[in-house]
Order: structure tokens, then sequence, then C-alpha cells
């Protein structure tokens, strides 16, 4: 233990975007636990912003899934689905960043226990911002306020949205901040064919299925060359089939999440220098149930 302490490279998790979807990065945190490779350095995107900033203050993956609980069951959809001459927000329903306050209170991120950043967007030049100072509670809900949808947060006099938007998945600056190596979680790793949902976008009941791929596809796009120069290990949990707004299907997103980290075991172990844990009794049977080896 001592010598593979003296070997192990330093671990940053970089956890892309993607509404519902993201919920699969709980699933990975837990798998990493359970292979005993140490997390020493997180940067989260949006919903990656969430589960990362949690899991950083509080270092407890059933915190994560006691707080995460609120959402299961809400489908964050429009009230009214018409976007007003007044061009506000057409989501009337704020519950996800209200939620964050509650899940962050006062919490800051020097409270952190593992070294934390969230990333936002600035709305006037496009670029990326890395948050890693004062209240998590607003760095996170500007990391996930998607345009349009919610409103954009002013902090230090710069008004941020969703981080998508410059850098979906933050390999760059989870490394940047001092990763040997890096695991990048992308949960919309999928170019689709948007042009039927455009089509349909006319009629506002698809108005959100159709967003949710146009943010895929160019999530995908923007990610390529970030994790091609910056990321060692990138995750693909098997997610696409889930909607970026429904909730309800946490615990399937949560297992996908657990599967594909746990299916790179051995080149995680290789890359990290970290031996996997003995196998527990429960690690076998999953093993076995889900076909992991």
């Amino acid at each position: 233990m001592e010598n593979q302490a003296k070997t192990r490279k330093k671990v940053g998790l970089a956890l892309g975007g993607g509404g519902a979807r993201g919920f699969a990065h709980i699933g990975v945190i837990k798998a990493l636990k359970d292979l005993g490779i140490p997390i020493d350095y997180i940067a989260g995107t949006s919903m990656g912003a969430i589960v990362g900033g949690l899991y950083a203050l509080t270092e407890s993956v059933e915190n994560i899934e006691d707080r995460l609980e609120g959402l299961e069951g809400k489908n964050l959809k429009v009230v009214n689905a018409i976007i007003r001459k007044d061009a506000k927000p057409i989501m009337k329903n704020q519950s996800m960043l209200q939620l964050i306050d509650e899940f962050f209170g006062n919490a800051r991120f020097e409270d952190c226990h593992v070294p934390f950043r969230a990333v936002a967007t600035d709305v006037k030049t496009g670029i990326e911002i890395s948050l890693d100072k004062g209240l998590l509670a607003p760095a996170v809900k500007a990391s996930a306020a998607i345009p349009v949808v919610f409103q954009p947060v002013e902090i230090d006099g710069r008004l941020l949205v969703d981080g998508g938007l410059a850098r979906p998945i933050p390999a760059d600056v989870v490394k940047a901040m001092g990763a040997d190596v890096v695991i990048a979680v992308d949960v919309s790793a999928k170019w689709v064919d948007i042009s039927e949902d455009l089509t349909k976008a006319i009629r506002w009941q698809s108005f959100y299925s159709a967003l949710s791929d146009i943010l895929a596809a160019v999530s995908q796009q923007i990610s390529r060359e970030v994790l091609k120069n910056n990321a060692d290990i990138v995750l693909h949990p098997s997610v696409m089939g889930y909607n970026w707004l429904e909730f309800g299907d946490s615990a399937d997103v949560i297992a996908a999440g657990y599967r594909e980290a746990y299916a790179n075991k051995d080149l995680i172990c290789g890359k990290t220098g970290c031996k996997p844990k003995q196998k527990t009794g429960l690690q076998v049977f999953l093993d076995f149930l889900f076909d992991l080896e």
C-alpha cells in the first residue's frame, strides 16, 4: 500500500453536462471508490458541476444521491411553452436552480475536501470561465444555467450561463489543476441527426426534444479536440436513450455510469498506477449480473 501511494499519479475527474444523463457521474464515482481509485481534482460543467461539487464538498456518494433525490420524478418542462415578446427565459419553473441553493447552502470552494472547479460561459465573450472561489451555489448555478431556459447568473460583474457552450467536458481545466491522469466522463458523446427534430420543433411540445439533440450534437463537436489533447481516459456511459430533462430513471442512469467505469477498470488502474481493491462478494455478483468482465 505504501509503495502504491508513492507511485500512483494524481487523478482528475472531468464531468460533462447532459441534464438527467449526468446522474451517470454518480455511478462513475461509485465505481472509482469501489476500485480504490483516489480522486484528487474535479472539474464539472452543468450537471457535472452539481454532482462534482457535491462530491468535492462531502466526499460522500450517498450524500449526493440523497440530495438529488428531490429531482426524481420532476420533469423540468415549460409551464407555458411560448417564447414571450419580452425575451425572458421561457422556463418559469426555476426549481433546478432553487434546489442548487438548498444543496450547497453557504458552502464555499474553500470548504471542499477535493479541489473543485465549476465551468461556466461568459455571455458577452463566449469564453469559458473556471470558477474556483467564493460561494459554491452561484458558481454551480451559473454552470448549469442553460440559455433561454434559465436566467444568466451574475458573478463578479460577469453574466454567466451554462459551461457546455464553451467547455462541455472540462478536461483541460482539471488537467491545469494539476492532474497527472484525466478521466473524462462524456454523457453526450454522439452526433445525432437533428433534421427531423428541427422540423418538429415548430410544434412546441417537441421543442425540448429538439433542443436536447441540438445541444448534444454541439457538445460532441466542441469536445473533440479538448478530449483528444487533455483526457487520458474517456468514459462513455450508455445513457443517450434517456431524455435530458427527465429524472425519473436516475437509478438506471447511475447504474450505466457504474458499469462503464467498472468495465474500464484495467485501463483506469493501468493509467493511474493504482491497484484495484480486493473484490467483495457484492462486486463479484455485480460482475456476473452486469457481465462486467
